[in-house]
């Protein structure tokens, strides 16, 4: 038996994908990769086979369009729509009626992480946060809820690497370790205050209630324990807050790298927003500019760059040679295989001049199939619609307000640079959990 082998550099072409997206008892997910995602319970993220099918029953009608009512959709959205403008016209009232031009040395740190982690306190979890508003520490807890949510979504990764004991010299990873008990508990207590409400006849539109309402449906070993109600609850904060907050990040960067196709945003919005008013959900469609803007900046920088599979047996898989002939590759049982989504988002053959920052390749027929950023088939993100309601309030409130612009940009010196090279030094995308950008400092100038 050959040993393990990474095809990344293979897949990269339509012919191999649907049979790596939909064939999962032949292709699982290789698990032990998402072992970090365990932190707290099991959950749909870093499950296969029966646990993951178990899973996906009751959290999929949560974000899935198709499964929800016309009228239980238009709120789930609206509810998304509404908390984030509320939360970004908090932020700009912050800075200062007076204030025309604002400078913001850290672009993700200071702007679309806070955002994004109070928009999934309030959609998904039902918590309300003002921008101005002071953490509240609720009683019997020793830390608020809002910081123990943004401890553990910033450090994760030294949450799971180092023991409890390593708090007694070290006073971060005291307070990490502290917050992690204290997340876990006030998600115990929102279930049991949830139960007790919905037991009482009581609604609510938020995803964590909805989540519960589909694990009492089930009977018996299908409804989801409390631990697997935690788990879901923290990937699903985890994959809203870190990815949204960074996406935001690189389309405000690449926006005001990219004067033209803003300006071209700002005449959308401005002729369906009018001056002076707050946008309203059922505006969205008419702002497709700005959906296409999102799907832009994913194809460029995809959040996450490869997709892992593992062969479950001695399988073959077809790939597209450059002459245009079908070939297919043997691959041993056990060989981890990885869909490289950044090499497929820039093949020319499915993006014609793929280096090219252009929103409007989205306005007409694109291949869809060669567009991954939410990943595909039955596992691919099931929050897919709150991030992009989510992304496009975000850049329709500061668009419509603003003018966005880099801050010193001859100190970049960008002259002579290709386009490519000059989103990577400004940019200077890099790899964390997720492809994450790094400080970018932008000035924000009001538009009159």
């Amino acid at each position: 038996m050959k040993s393990k082998t990474s095809f990344s550099d293979e897949i990269r072409c339509l012919r191999a994908i649907p049979e790596l997206t939909t064939l999962h008892s032949k292709f699982p997910k290789p698990t032990y990769m998402y072992k970090i995602l365990l932190m707290y319970g099991p959950n749909i993220i870093a499950s296969e086979g029966h646990i993951w099918k178990k899973h996906r029953k009751i959290a999929a009608p949560t974000f899935s369009e198709a499964s929800l009512t016309i009228l239980r959709k238009y709120r789930n959205n609206k509810l998304v729509w509404d908390e984030t403008i509320r939360i970004v016209s908090d932020m700009m009232d912050s800075w200062g009626p007076q204030s025309s031009e604002i400078l913001i040395n850290n672009c993700v740190q200071d702007i679309t992480l806070p955002v994004a982690l109070m928009v999934i306190s309030a959609a998904a979890f039902g918590r309300r946060v003002s921008w101005a508003e002071e953490s509240m520490v609720a009683p019997n807890h020793v830390i608020s809820f809002r910081t123990s949510l943004y401890t553990m979504a910033s450090n994760m990764m030294l949450r799971l690497i180092t023991p409890r004991w390593l708090g007694f010299f070290s006073r971060k990873v005291r307070f990490v370790h502290q917050c992690s008990e204290e997340l876990e508990s006030y998600m115990l207590e929102m279930i049991e205050e949830r139960r007790l409400s919905l037991a009482k006849g009581e609604e609510y539109a938020d995803l964590f209630s909805s989540l519960l309402q589909g694990s009492e449906a089930e009977e018996g070993d299908e409804r989801l324990s409390d631990k697997d109600l935690i788990g879901n609850i923290f990937v699903f904060l985890l994959a809203g807050y870190e990815t949204t907050a960074h996406t935001l990040g690189f389309a405000l960067g690449l926006l005001a790298l990219h004067k033209d196709v803003q300006e071209k945003l700002y005449e959308q919005i401005s002729s369906v927003v009018p001056k002076d008013t707050i946008p309203v959900y059922e505006q969205i469609h008419a702002l497709p500019l700005v959906q296409a803007t999102i799907y832009e900046t994913l194809r460029l920088i995809p959040i996450a760059p490869a997709i892992p599979k593992v062969a479950a047996e001695d399988l073959t898989l077809p790939t597209m040679r450059p002459n245009g002939s079908i070939e297919r590759i043997p691959v041993p049982k056990g060989t981890i295989i990885n869909i490289n989504i950044q090499a497929l988002h820039k093949n020319p053959r499915y993006w014609p001049d793929p280096e090219r920052f252009d929103p409007s390749r989205f306005l007409s027929e694109y291949t869809k199939e060669a567009f991954m950023p939410f990943s595909s088939g039955s596992r691919g993100c099931l929050g897919r619609r709150f991030s992009e309601v989510e992304a496009v309030a975000v850049l329709t409130m500061i668009l419509s307000k603003y003018r966005v612009d880099l801050k010193n940009p001859e100190e970049y010196e960008l002259e002579g640079l290709t386009m490519a090279e000059k989103r990577e030094k400004v940019l200077k995308p890099r790899i964390i959990l997720t492809i994450t950008p790094c400080k970018l400092p932008l000035i924000f100038t009001k538009r009159l």
